[in-house]
């Protein structure tokens, strides 16, 4: 079995696993670890496993219809996690901008200069990333 999908099989029984071991508590504090592993480690992970096996499987070249359609599946949540990167980072952005130039909320605790933008640009940039090597049926990676 290829790395890919083996990877993918692992990071999808880990992020299963969890969410049915977190089913079995009824304490709010292994509810809250829980909750945050699966948010944090496990569902990125699950992502990322998932794009490396849909990468794999366009790389395979093949004409046969299932596989065609499991490529197009596979895309699917790789649209959706750039375009949510793009507008999270976006939204930072106008978050900071907004309280730098309108009016300053008591909730923000960045700078007053544009060292706020932080995880932002980096964020744009990887849904960036990620939009646009959908289309590149080749291994011309810009990050690899």
């Amino acid at each position: 079995m290829n790395k890919e999908i083996k990877q993918f099989i692992v990071s999808s029984l880990a992020l299963f696993t969890l969410i049915a071991s977190m089913l079995l508590f009824e304490e709010d504090n292994f509810l809250l670890i829980f909750a945050l592993i699966i948010l944090f480690i496990a569902f990125p992970v699950f992502i990322m496993t998932l794009i490396d096996l849909s990468r794999y499987i366009k790389k395979l070249n093949s004409h046969s219809r299932p596989i065609k359609i499991l490529s197009i599946f596979l895309t699917i949540p790789e649209i959706i996690f750039g375009i949510i990167s793009i507008i999270i980072g976006i939204l930072i952005i106008m978050w900071v901008l907004y309280n730098s130039f309108i009016e300053r909320q008591d909730t923000y605790s960045g700078s007053v200069y544009f060292v706020g933008f932080g995880l932002a640009i980096p964020l744009i940039t990887f849904g960036k990333y990620l939009l646009r090597s959908m289309s590149n049926n080749t291994d011309n990676d810009e990050f690899q």
